[in-house]
């Protein structure tokens, strides 16, 4: 449950609280939005099963010299549409990269062509990638279903109050 100082001066760069007790529930705003963050390396494994697997946007801190990361690695967190985040830190700055499983169409905004980003920008670029990464996977299956069905009953029930009779088995 260490954590490297790079990774403490991440949580501290988005906005995540410096006095969190758990991985579980750790809330930052963003543009007038609560952004709750689970921090996997501060959860037991009850936090691991319920939140990692479950969630539709992972971001992953890769420490300096450690091993390349690989996208294999994320195979084995089910089958509900996802993306990912990779984060490393380089000569002051933060490295980032995206990657999304293959249900998930493309989504903005474009990396730029120099990619390191200072701590003034990396929160607002990745964030607005996040929130863009949510639209999409919210039109993927099974995630889609989550959406559409409350709808789909909610019209039907305005129809049968409010539409004439002559109309409604048409």
């Amino acid at each position: 449950n260490k954590s490297c100082p790079l990774l403490e001066q991440f949580l501290q760069v988005m906005n995540i609280p410096k006095d969190y007790v758990s991985g579980c529930k750790n809330t930052s705003y963003w543009r007038g939005n609560d952004v709750t963050w689970h921090i996997a390396t501060k959860m037991d494994s009850e936090g691991h099963r319920r939140f990692i697997g479950n969630t539709q946007c992972l971001l992953f801190f890769k420490e300096p010299g450690s091993p390349p990361f690989s996208p294999i690695q994320v195979n084995n967190l089910g089958p509900i549409p996802q993306f990912f985040i990779v984060v490393t830190s380089e000569s002051d700055k933060w490295r980032v990269g995206f990657f999304a499983r293959r249900s998930v169409k493309s989504f903005g905004p474009q990396l730029p062509s120099n990619y390191l980003f200072d701590d003034a920008t990396v929160l607002d670029y990745i964030l607005t990638k996040v929130y863009n990464g949510y639209m999409m996977t919210r039109a993927c299956p099974p995630i889609n279903k989550l959406h559409e069905e409350p709808r789909k009953y909610a019209i039907k029930e305005f129809a049968e109050k409010h539409l004439p009779k002559s109309w409604k088995n048409k």
